[in-house]
């Protein structure tokens, strides 16, 4: 900051009643050239390489479990439905009364 701004800073902070002591408590603000833009890359490198790691192993899961479904689906087309086996007990009664 330049001289020219400080006081005018300080003729914003002034005010009637305001001691001087009280001005050296008041802590100066950050101004925008403070303030690094950038944060830093090596962090959100390794930020970005976890979020990759963890939507690469939920896409896995997902495609997993639609092949366990897939799969669970074809073991209950294969199995027989329940009249299917209603009529073989039946037919088996009939031949051993016969």
């Amino acid at each position: 900051m330049t001289n020219p701004e400080l006081q005018q800073e300080l003729k914003e902070k002034v005010k009637a009643g305001v001691k001087l002591s009280d001005l050296k408590k008041l802590k100066r603000s950050k101004s925008a050239d403070d303030i690094n833009p950038n944060p830093p890359t090596q962090l959100l490198q390794d930020q970005l390489k976890e979020k990759q790691k963890e939507v690469e192993l939920l896409r896995k899961q997902s495609e997993d479990s639609a092949q366990q479904i897939e799969d669970l689906k074809k073991q209950l087309e294969s199995k027989p439905t329940l009249p299917e086996l209603d009529h073989s007990l039946i037919a088996r009664h009939q031949n051993l009364k016969d």
